[in-house]
């Protein structure tokens, strides 16, 4: 049947080329609908120097926040603290690598705010995220964005 007009006409090139087309265009249009990823970004503003200037306390977050979003930890986290020559620079920096990807995390010695970013293929609970982040390091404020990664029309704020 044709998806011009209707008849049985499969040696029309014309035909054959819209009816690839279409075919096409469902597999695109599917491709888009599940996600390659979920991405949290979170901007913490002004937390208590003695929580983001921590090693102890950013890996005892670490920890949780891996277990509190059912992610398994994919060997330990990298952790340093860097540019400690230039104060408006200076802070922590983190990355565990997790089965589905990574949560890093990048802390300021000189304001206390961090970023801290969790992708991940499987889907996890942004709600207990930022109730870990809150826990850990007190911000004043939380700004969140999260992504679908791979989904055009994934942005949320």
């Amino acid at each position: 049947m044709s998806p011009l007009n209707g008849k049985k006409d499969s040696n029309n090139p014309r035909i054959r080329i819209a009816s690839w087309l279409q075919k096409m265009k469902l597999k695109a249009v599917g491709r888009n609908v599940m996600p390659w990823g979920y991405h949290a970004l979170f901007d913490c503003v002004s937390c208590p120097m003695e929580m983001a200037t921590s090693e102890k306390n950013i890996r005892e977050f670490i920890n949780e926040i891996v277990s509190a979003i059912n992610m398994k930890a994919y060997g330990e986290p990298m952790i340093a603290h860097f540019a400690a020559h230039d104060a408006d620079a200076a802070g922590y920096s983190f990355c565990q690598m997790i089965e589905t990807s990574n949560i890093t995390g990048h802390f300021s010695d000189k304001t206390g705010d961090c970023y801290i970013d969790i992708f991940s293929c499987k889907e996890y609970d942004i709600d207990v995220a930022i109730g870990v982040i809150k826990d850990f390091f007190r911000p004043e404020e939380v700004k969140m964005r999260y992504f679908e990664r791979g989904n055009d029309s994934s942005l949320k704020e």
